[in-house]
Order: C-alpha cells, then sequence, then structure tokens
C-alpha cells in the first residue's frame, strides 16, 4: 500500500490546478507528458521512499518502493505547490493548495488512488483512506489524465511538489514531478 500511495501522490501531482486561471481549459483537451518523477532534494521525510519513471520509448510509468513504520489515516494533511517554467527560469507557487490527504483523494484522485490500490504489493483496500504500516512495492504504474477530478488545466511546462504531513505535522513523504501540457 505504500507503494500504492506514492504512487498516488506521482499521479495525484498531475491534477496540477483546479483553478480559476484565464489560460486553464478543459483536462480533455490537454495531452500530458511526464518528463521526472523524483524524491524532493534537502528534506529528510519520516518515510523511506524510492520512486523513478521508467519509459520503453512507446510507454511509461512509475515504479516504486515505500517502507512505512506508521498508518497512513485520515490524520494526514497534504500541500501541493506548482511552479511554471516561463523565459528561462521556474516562476515559482503559481498555484498552491493544502487539505486533509483523505479529502484531496476523494476530490481530485479517486481513480488515481484505487489504481495504486491495485498496482501495490500487498495490495491495498482502494475504498477508505487506511494505509498499514509496513513496505509496498509498485512495479508498473500507469494512470491517465481521465483518471484525475479536475476541471482544467493550464498549458506548459510545470514542476509540482507534493508534502504529506502525519499528525503531529512532520513531513512524512515528498515527491517531484516535471510535466509538458499540451493541447490535443
Amino acid at each position: 500500500m505504500k507503494s500504492v500511495f506514492a504512487l498516488y501522490v506521482a499521479i495525484w501531482q498531475l491534477s496540477l490546478i483546479e483553478c480559476s486561471f484565464d489560460a486553464a481549459v478543459p483536462v480533455g483537451n490537454t495531452d500530458v507528458i511526464i518528463h521526472a518523477v523524483y524524491p524532493c532534494d534537502g528534506v529528510d521525510p519520516s518515510t523511506y521512499s524510492e520512486i523513478e519513471l521508467k519509459d520503453d520509448g512507446n510507454e511509461k510509468w512509475v515504479e516504486f518502493m515505500i517502507q512505512m513504520d506508521q498508518a497512513i489515516d485520515d490524520t494526514f494533511t497534504a500541500n501541493m505547490v506548482v511552479d511554471q517554467w516561463k523565459n528561462g527560469a521556474w516562476e515559482e507557487n503559481i498555484y498552491n493548495t493544502d487539505g486533509t490527504l483523505c479529502d484531496m483523494k476523494e476530490q481530485f484522485a479517486r481513480k488515481c488512488w484505487y489504481k495504486l490500490a491495485e498496482a501495490s504489493e500487498p495490495k491495498a483496500d482502494p475504498t477508505n483512506c487506511y494505509v498499514a504500516p509496513g513496505t509496498y512495492i509498485g512495479k508498473k504504474y500507469q494512470a491517465a489524465g481521465d483518471d484525475l477530478d479536475i476541471p482544467s488545466m493550464l498549458f506548459g511546462t510545470f514542476r509540482v511538489r507534493f508534502d504529506v504531513f502525519n499528525e503531529e505535522n512532520d513531513l512524512f513523504f515528498c515527491t517531484m514531478i516535471e510535466l509538458e501540457a499540451s493541447p490535443k
């Protein structure tokens, strides 16, 4: 389930922007290409994880491993910060949202969470927001844009940071995704 959670986090970051930007377009009109998935630099989360984007030239997928000493439950919170590449540099914090991890999962990424739960070994229950402590591995997790429950997205190149905090507000998990969104 830990690996499922790690994959969920990575894919959920693709949700990017449920926003009111004038340039935003319906997600169905957007192609998203993931360029990189990696742990955050310069932080020491309480959970050990490895996450890697794989590409065989025909398709991309995420492989992951996460070791958790603590269960994920409805006390966990999350923060997502989106930066956009403009004029040769990152324009930081163009979008920022936070809330409980369970609410964010329900609002933005139920299908992604379900696919993560199914892809992880051991499997997790995709119907609730509890992941038992343990080691979880995912070998080939894939999700599509229509697995996200977001109404709109901007075009461009983005860097998304997703932090998850436990009940004590200690950093539990942190991952980065770099992606490009373009018109279909």
